[in-house]
């Protein structure tokens, strides 16, 4: 199959593009319920990418069986969330850190882990990118401003702040943002952040892809694999524009290297 643009035009295949969901509360109307769920900016700039979003809950037979989730898929992106329990990488919780859902840990680390059996494409945004460094025996910083200014990468609860990361020349990563065309300014890019924890140790294998000015870890990807790479900022709040660029090449990869699962 070939990939590229004909692929992506809606006419042929799309690849489909798995995202982990969530469990929130949610009032429907008059109905309070509990909801498996993801934000809609990730499913439009997945579609707008040219890829089809299928969305897995997290629900234990995925824990049991994560192969059934991946069963069809062509790459896989996990999306932000509530922190990691800081037991999984033998820390104490930290008093800043969400109330952390372990359901969806199990599930998380459970496709994670399959996914890169498969050597499947995989795109981590925000807790994903963390996700990311934790599969690879990594840990995670719990709280940034423990240590440095907040401000840049999470003001306001809610609300997402903006700052530049300058990427590193020769990555993958670098790869997939220059795909799109000149970056505004040259190895540099505006990113919309909303993070309180960051990379700590890093994982076996991976390296450091792009940088804030102050220096926090802001991607990650192993060089090993075609396409494995973590982000800790939102692309999906900035697609169609700088943030698409990611979501495109995620869907392009895919669309040259269609699973035969």
């Amino acid at each position: 199959m070939s990939g590229g643009a004909a692929d992506n035009s809606g006419r042929g295949h799309r690849p489909r593009i798995g995202i982990v969901g969530d469990v929130r509360d949610a009032i429907i109307g008059p109905w309070d319920e509990v909801v498996s769920m993801v934000p809609h900016d990730y499913v439009s700039a997945i579609a707008a990418a040219g890829g089809a979003p299928v969305i897995i809950p997290s629900v234990e037979p995925y824990d049991e069986a994560p192969e059934a989730a991946l069963a069809g898929l062509d790459g896989i992106v996990f999306m932000g969330g509530k922190d990691f329990d800081a037991k999984i990488y033998g820390a104490e919780p930290h008093p800043e850190n969400d109330e952390h859902d372990e359901m969806r840990d199990r599930v998380e680390l459970a496709i994670g882990r399959a996914a890169l059996e498969r050597r499947m494409p995989i795109l981590g945004i925000c807790r994903g990118f963390q996700l990311l460094n934790l599969l690879y025996g990594g840990d995670l910083e719990q709280h940034l401003g423990d240590r440095l200014d907040m401000k840049p990468h999470r003001d306001v609860l809610g609300e997402f702040t903006r700052h530049m990361v300058t990427i590193e020349p020769g990555t993958h990563l670098a790869a997939a943002m220059e795909a799109g065309g000149p970056l505004a300014q040259e190895g540099d890019v505006e990113i919309a952040s909303h993070h309180h924890q960051g990379a700590g140790r890093l994982g076996e294998g991976l390296r450091v892809a792009a940088t804030a000015p102050d220096g926090v870890i802001e991607a990650l990807e192993d060089p090993r694999l075609p396409f494995c790479l973590g982000v800790q900022w939102h692309p999906e709040v900035t697609a169609p524009e700088d943030g698409g660029r990611l979501f495109r090449a995620l869907v392009d990869f895919c669309s040259s290297h269609p699973s035969t699962a």
